[in-house]
């Protein structure tokens, strides 16, 4: 077959990571009509009532869901990576306001602008659409790989493509990553994604959206946000599981635990740590930051309030302890 959050007990996996299962469809290889759509307009997925690959293709549709581009195609005019026969295209389209007014009353939240495909279970019937994001999945894993291609609208740095993932637990989050890519990408190129948590426990549902554009725009690449004509090509995903058995590395010492100014970081254990990586509750990686003699202060004087996690690395980027602290405003 082809083709972050992180710990609140602060635990670290021992072993090597095992081969876990797939998300539905790794390859995008099954393809098939789309039910509403028709004609030529075809999802990565085995049609309505079905979990796996979802798009918005079928608002191409005029007569309910407001006729608006078909985003995401069946690639096949280049090789994909390792000689499948398939991957998807996915082009960035505004849709029309009748589509993305009909979407918001379903509680679709994404931006009007958007070429994206996700994990989900779909089915319409007459005027009536069910929705529900993700699909079941039950293994805690560690990372999220996948190739691909991207060509932004406009040259490096014009938008961001994304790719996020979430795993849930009865509704909840406990577990995320996300990867974001500003520059052309023309050949195969592979990207892992590490998932972080902040729980135990494993999930019951993984939501993946691959999108070509995106909202974030506040990086200092993108002036206006998403915009329509990226191209994002996707391929091959696979995953990596990690036994719900854990045990603990190294002990982390943070205090002052809330935070205001600075927060140190004191490790104690087996391991000499190299460095200190830090993400907000969205995944955004905050800074790195070097440790001295298993020690390290961080000035959190910009930090805004909220929950963060770390992650303790060694010299060569082994994790060998994960965790969360906050900071208070």
């Amino acid at each position: 077959m082809k083709k972050i959050l992180l710990s609140l007990t602060a635990l670290v996996i021992l072993g090597l990571p095992k081969v876990s299962a797939q998300v539905i469809n790794p390859g995008f290889e099954t393809w098939n009509t789309d039910a509403i759509a028709g004609g030529s307009v075809m999802d990565p997925n085995n049609g309505l009532g079905n979990n796996g690959w979802w798009d918005f293709n079928f608002t191409n549709e005029s007569l309910f869901f407001g006729g608006s581009p078909v985003t995401v195609f069946k690639g096949t005019a280049s090789p994909s990576p390792e000689n499948g026969s398939a991957y998807a295209e996915i082009v960035s389209q505004a849709m029309t306001n009748s589509t993305y007014n009909m979407l918001k009353t379903y509680g679709f939240s994404y931006p009007d602008t958007n070429g994206l495909v996700l994990t989900a279970y779909i089915n319409i019937s007459g005027a009536s659409l069910t929705y529900k994001r993700g699909e079941p999945f039950t293994q805690r894993i560690n990372t999220y790989s996948f190739y691909y291609r991207y060509i932004p609208n406009g040259g490096d740095g014009a938008d961001t493509a994304t790719c996020g993932v979430v795993l849930y637990k009865a509704g909840a989050v406990i577990g995320a990553g996300l990867w974001k890519c500003f520059n052309t990408t023309s050949a195969w190129t592979s990207a892992t994604i590490p998932i972080s948590y902040t729980t135990s426990g494993n999930p019951d549902t993984i939501l993946v959206v691959y999108n070509a554009c995106s909202n974030y725009h506040n990086h200092g690449h993108i002036a206006n946000g998403p915009r329509p004509g990226d191209t994002l090509d996707v391929d091959n995903s696979t995953v990596t599981g990690i036994d719900n058995i854990a045990e603990q590395h190294d002990k982390v010492n943070l205090y002052p635990n809330p935070a205001n100014t600075e927060i140190n970081l004191s490790v104690s254990g087996q391991y000499q740590a190299g460095f200190v990586q830090v993400y907000d509750m969205t995944g955004r990686e905050i800074g790195t930051y070097p440790m001295r003699n298993n020690f390290l202060t961080i000035n959190t004087q910009s930090y805004t309030g909220g929950l963060y996690i770390y992650k303790l690395l060694d010299d060569s980027g082994n994790q060998l302890n994960v965790g969360k602290f906050s900071v208070v405003k």
